[in-house]
Parts: structure tokens; C-alpha cells; sequence
């Protein structure tokens, strides 16, 4: 039973890297705390860039959640050996 239940954590911690990395837009770099907007004067026909802040995850939030499915996974599966020898 116990080990069922971490093969579920495992799933759900996969499941919820995956969703963070795509609500952050699936960036392939790392964190980052600002984005860049465009912006264009139509009066001087001037280009400039403003800086918004937010947080976005990277790449590390998919790899952090496929690592804990790894770990999570193998130590079910350890438990389970264990408890049918």
C-alpha cells in the first residue's frame, strides 16, 4: 500500500513540473525575473524596450520534477520488494 502511494507522489510531482514548466511558456533557459516588452512611438518612430517583472520558470522546474519521479519511483519500488521478500 505504501508503495503505491509514493508511485502516486511520483506521478503527481512529474505531472506538476510539467504543468509549472508550460504555465511558464515551456523556456528552454533558466529562470528568469523580468521579461521584455516591446515598444513603438508612433509620434518619433522610436523603438524601446521595457522591462516587466515576473518569474518565470525554466527548463530546471521540468528536470527538478522528472528527478523527484526517478527517486520517487525507484524508492516504491524498493518497498515493494522489500515488502514481498
Amino acid at each position: 500500500m505504501k508503495a503505491i502511494v509514493i508511485r502516486t507522489a511520483a506521478t503527481g510531482a512529474l505531472l506538476l513540473g510539467f504543468l509549472l514548466w508550460m504555465y511558464g511558456g515551456a523556456r528552454a533557459g533558466f529562470y528568469q525575473t523580468f521579461y521584455r516588452v516591446r515598444h513603438f512611438d508612433e509620434i518619433l518612430e522610436i523603438e524601446h524596450f521595457e522591462e516587466v517583472e515576473a518569474l518565470l520558470p525554466g527548463i530546471e522546474t521540468l528536470g527538478a520534477g522528472v528527478a523527484a519521479f526517478f527517486f520517487l519511483s525507484l524508492w516504491g519500488n524498493l518497498l515493494e520488494r522489500r515488502s514481498a521478500a
